[in-house]
């Protein structure tokens, strides 16, 4: 509960510090914009523009260099005070080709974080693309192997495991 908690971090900031119980905003940030997903033409992009030159960077990369000079749009308070329709005229442009693969290269050449939002599965394979080890087998008992996320904390004096015990543990509390 402490790591989702800590997670929140500028929400939870907000709500510790001033007071203010935030609203629900899906996958976008409160403050800055567009940091946020964005409807593509195949499926959702995932960006993080977090200040005005990665926003006239983006809007050049799109083919739309002229919202980038809109005033509404020309610091980061006005994008946020005018979200929804910066975040209409950014779909507009990201909804025709190139694909979203293309679309990401072109963000990530131009130095603007973007991806993909993936799949469970997707996800999965792109962590072991990184070398990540997402995955840990627990053998059972009886000969069946039951596959879990692994334990994302890594340590390098204590390596992470899982041992028999540990194993036997889980099964008798029926975590596995």
């Amino acid at each position: 509960m402490n790591a989702v908690l800590a997670g929140l971090v500028n929400q939870a900031s907000s709500f510790l510090n001033a007071g203010v119980l935030p609203g629900r905003l899906g996958n976008e940030h409160p403050s800055i914009v567009p940091y946020q997903t964005l409807r593509a033409a195949d499926r959702p992009l995932a960006v993080a523009v977090g200040n005005d030159a990665q926003f006239s960077k983006l809007c050049q990369v799109i083919g739309a260099p002229e919202l980038g000079r809109d005033v509404r749009y020309a610091g980061n308070g006005g994008r946020t005070a005018h979200r929804a329709e910066l975040t209409a005229a950014l779909e507009a442009r990201a909804r025709p080709p190139p694909s979203r693969g293309m679309g990401v290269s072109l963000l990530g050449a131009a130095g603007l974080p973007a991806g993909v939002v993936n799949d469970v599965a997707e996800a999965f394979a792109y962590a072991e693309k990184l070398g990540c080890e997402p995955i840990v087998e627990l053998a059972r008992e009886d000969g069946t192997v039951v596959r879990q996320p692994a334990n994302p904390v890594r340590l390098s004096a204590t390596p992470w495991g899982v041992s028999a015990a540990t194993a036997k543990a889980r099964r008798t509390r029926g975590l596995v």
